[in-house]
């Protein structure tokens, strides 16, 4: 979750991305028409918040 944004790896591989502001109740994902750049940053950002422990996971979560 960023300020913006709300992203969802399943373990089935479905994702989803909700724009916060525009969809408060996460109705509507946009995961198929995003921006690939925001997606990737998206992914990226989950994955090293996968794999942090301390201060690199106050850096990830700080991170928008």
């Amino acid at each position: 979750v960023t300020r913006r944004h709300l992203y969802i790896e399943w373990e089935t591989g479905d994702r989803e991305l909700y724009v916060l502001q525009e969809d408060p109740h996460e109705t509507r994902s946009i995961h198929h028409t995003a921006d690939a750049a925001l997606v990737g940053s998206l992914e990226d950002r989950l994955d090293a918040l996968k794999a942090c422990s301390g201060q690199a996971c106050r850096d990830a979560e700080d991170a928008s």
